[in-house]
C-alpha cells in the first residue's frame, strides 16, 4: 500500500519521532486486547465486530491523515536540509575561494615583510646618511652665520659711507644750489640792468619821437588852424543869406564854434545841402567858392578826427557815362548820356559804401 521510499522515511520517523512510536505502541496494546475478547461467543458479537472494525478503520485514518502529515513535514525538512547542503557547499567554495586569497595574501605579506625589511635597511642608511648631511649643514650653518655676521658687518660700513656720501652730496647739491641762485640774481640784476638801459634808451626815443610828433602835429594844427582861421575870415565877410543857410552847422558866432561845428560828421550834409542852395539862387562865385572851401576843410576835420577816413569826395568829371545812381541831371539835361560839365561833386561813407549826396552834372 506504501511505495519504499515512503516505508523508509516512516521507519526512519519511528525510530527518531518519540510521539510516533507512542501512538503506535499504544495503538498495538489495544489490539492485542481485543484479540484476546474475540473467540468468546456471544449474541452481540457480530455488533462488536462492526464497531471494531469502524474503530479501527478511524484509527487508520487517523494514522493515515499523520502520516500525510508528517510526509508533509518530511518533504519541507528534506527541502530545507537540500536548501541548508546547498548553503553548505556554496560556503564551502568561498571558504575555498577565501583560503586561496589568504594564501595569496599571506603571500604577498611575506613579500611585503621582505620588501619591509628591505625598506628598513634603506631607511637606516638614509638616517644615517641625513645624520652625516645634519653635520655637514651644521658646519654650513655656522660658516653661513659667520659670512652673515661679515656681510652684517659690511653692510653696516657701507650704510656709514653711503651716509656720509649723502651727506658730501648734500652739500654739494646746497654750494651748487647756492651758486645757482647767486648766478640767478647775477642774471636777474643784469637783465634788470639791461632792461633799465633798454627802458632808457627806448624812454629817450620815445621822448624823442613824441618831441618831433608834437612839433610835427603843432605845424599841423598851425597849419590847420591858419587854413581855418582864414576860412573863418572869409565866412565873416559872406552875406547874411549864406548864414542863415548855415546855421545848422555853425549855430554860434566865434572862431571856436566855428571850428566845432565844422568837426562834427553831421555837418557835412548840412554845409553840401547850403553849397548846392546857393548855387541855385546867387551868382557870387566868390561866396560859392568860400561854401566849397569850408565843405571841403569839414570833410578833412572829420576823417582827422578818426583812425581812417570816414567820407571822400565823389570822383567825376566830364566825359563820364551819366548814372542816375550817381548823378542828378541839371534842369533841361537830357537822361542819358555823357557828362559835359561838373557843378557839385557828390560825396560818399567809405565804412558803409552808401553814396552821401549824388553830384549835380550837366549832361
Amino acid at each position: 500500500m506504501f511505495d519504499a521510499e515512503f516505508r523508509r522515511q516512516l521507519m526512519k520517523l519511528l525510530a527518531t519521532d518519540k510521539e510516533v512510536r507512542t501512538v503506535i505502541c499504544s495503538l498495538q496494546a489495544e489490539m492485542a486486547a481485543k484479540a484476546d475478547g474475540q473467540g468468546k461467543p456471544g449474541p452481540k458479537g457480530d455488533d462488536a465486530a462492526s464497531k471494531e472494525a469502524q474503530h479501527w478503520k478511524k484509527e487508520y485514518e487517523r494514522v493515515a491523515e499523520a502520516s500525510k502529515m508528517w510526509k508533509a513535514k518530511n518533504d519541507e525538512t528534506l527541502r530545507a536540509l537540500q536548501q541548508t547542503m546547498k548553503a553548505a557547499d556554496d560556503r564551502a567554495q568561498a571558504l575555498q575561494e577565501i583560503q586561496a586569497s589568504l594564501e595569496d595574501w599571506q603571500g604577498r605579506c611575506h613579500a611585503a615583510e621582505q620588501e619591509s625589511e628591505t625598506l628598513k635597511q634603506q631607511l637606516a642608511d638614509a638616517k644615517q646618511q641625513a645624520d652625516d648631511v645634519l653635520g655637514e649643514h651644521d658646519a654650513t650653518k655656522q660658516q653661513t652665520a659667520d659670512a652673515l655676521r661679515e656681510r652684517d658687518e659690511a653692510q653696516k660700513q657701507l650704510s656709514d659711507a653711503m651716509r656720509e656720501r649723502d651727506e658730501a652730496q648734500k652739500q654739494i647739491d646746497d654750494a651748487l644750489h647756492e651758486r645757482d641762485e647767486a648766478r640767478k640774481q647775477a642774471a636777474a640784476a643784469q637783465s634788470a640792468r639791461d632792461e633799465a638801459e633798454r627802458t632808457t634808451v627806448a624812454a629817450h626815443q620815445e621822448t624823442e619821437d613824441l618831441r618831433q610828433q608834437m612839433q610835427r602835429l603843432q605845424k599841423e594844427m598851425d597849419g590847420r588852424f591858419a587854413q581855418g582861421w582864414q576860412l573863418y575870415q572869409r565866412y565873416a565877410d559872406v552875406s547874411s543869406y549864406i548864414r542863415n543857410l548855415l546855421e545848422g552847422a555853425i549855430p554860434r558866432e566865434g572862431f571856436e564854434p566855428f571850428i566845432v561845428g565844422l568837426s562834427q560828421d553831421r555837418s557835412l550834409g548840412r554845409i553840401w545841402d547850403a553849397v548846392r542852395e546857393a548855387m541855385m539862387k546867387t551868382g557870387s562865385e566868390e561866396e560859392l567858392a568860400t561854401l566849397w572851401d569850408i565843405f571841403q576843410y569839414s570833410l578833412l576835420l572829420v576823417n582827422q578826427a578818426t583812425a581812417e577816413d570816414l567820407y571822400e569826395i565823389a570822383k567825376v568829371q566830364p566825359g563820364d557815362a551819366f548814372d542816375l545812381e550817381q548823378h542828378t541831371p541839371m534842369d533841361g539835361s537830357p537822361a542819358e548820356g555823357a557828362i559835359t560839365e561838373v557843378f557839385l561833386p557828390g560825396y560818399r561813407n567809405l565804412y558803409s559804401g552808401t553814396l552821401e549826396r549824388k553830384s549835380l552834372v550837366q549832361v
